[in-house]
């Protein structure tokens, strides 16, 4: 998966008029906004992210160099 992919998931979760977030709102009778701070798994999936891009891990693999 390439970082961008996993921000664009990150930030389409957040958005508050996101499709997803309307429907939710709506279905629970609550403001938008309620919904987005109580949504933890786009919160853990930046940081881990973030974790990974601040420590190489992980690593890509090493592809052997060919003498010729």
């Amino acid at each position: 998966m390439q970082i961008a992919d996993i921000f664009s998931c990150v930030v389409q979760g957040l958005i508050p008029y996101g499709a997803q977030i309307l429907l939710a709102g709506s279905i629970a009778k609550l403001s938008p906004v309620a919904v987005v701070g109580n949504m933890y798994y786009c919160f853990a999936l930046a940081g881990m992210a973030l974790i990974g891009i601040l420590t190489g891990f992980p690593a890509p693999p090493k592809t052997p160099v060919k003498s010729d």
